[in-house]
């Protein structure tokens, strides 16, 4: 007898311990910093950051853009250099510790093709700086807005048709359009070099010479830029009117 309950009380603790294990992965944040751009066709993408909408906004994409740029509506985010989430209003995102970030402007424009628009802004750390240090890219599906934290390097040369450029180095760049899932984003790149024994060069994942990459290059940069607008309350209003 003693056996049987030494046995059930062994048991109980057993399971109980399993069940808290449980309960806390399930609450575990998933980390949300910023990486490098991968070397393969299609990168890693980047963790993603929910926005927390009110229910009209919900129903209405650039309605809950407009929240968001408007300071109305929370999101939570990773800074930089940190692991931790934090649930913040945009304005919140500039200020981290003793550093202060400004925004420089934004554009809106379809990205990936689906009709509905994303918002980009870009931000820099100096105030006096005319150049921006990191890019946020705005993404809504399906009743909720996501957003993607970039470092200029990781995506600049934005065109109108949502093509990009992204580079870790002389010999490992690239140019893109974002491919978004459910919840997250790939680069879904239309050219890249690749560093290797001798740098590789690839055109539409096909490998390509130097000269045919240039082409590729050339061609990018002759297409249309996208309109970069002051972050004004203005522009916000006239670009992500609900009507």
């Amino acid at each position: 007898m003693k056996k049987l309950v030494t046995f059930i009380i062994t048991s109980l603790l057993t399971c109980g311990l399993t069940s808290c294990s449980t309960k806390d992965s399930q609450q575990s944040v998933p980390d949300i910093s910023t990486s490098e751009v991968s070397l393969s066709t299609t990168s890693a993408n980047e963790p993603s950051i929910s926005i927390e909408t009110s229910d009209e906004s919900l129903q209405n994409p650039l309605k809950a853009y407009n929240d968001v740029l408007q300071n109305k509506a929370k999101f939570n985010t990773t800074f930089y250099a940190e692991d931790a989430t934090k649930t913040l209003f945009l304005n919140q995102l500039l200020s981290n510790g003793s550093e202060t970030f400004k925004i420089l402007n934004f554009s809106v424009l379809d990205m990936d093709g689906d009709e509905t628009p994303e918002v980009v802004v870009q931000y820099c750390l100096s105030a006096d700086s005319p150049y921006p240090d990191y890019v946020e890219v705005l993404h809504y599906n399906n009743g909720t807005m996501y957003g993607y934290n970039f470092s200029y390097r990781g995506l600049y040369g934005l065109k109108d048709d949502g093509t990009f450029c992204w580079s870790n180095g002389s010999d490992d760049n690239g140019c893109a359009k974002l491919r978004f899932t459910s919840n997250a984003y790939e680069y879904d790149n239309m050219g890249f070099t690749k560093p290797d024994v001798s740098t590789s060069y690839f055109v539409n994942n096909q490998p390509v010479n130097k000269n045919e990459y240039n082409d590729f290059i050339d061609n990018q940069n002759n297409k249309k830029d996208v309109t970069w607008l002051d972050f004004t309350d203005e522009n916000i209003h006239n670009q992500l009117s609900a009507n």
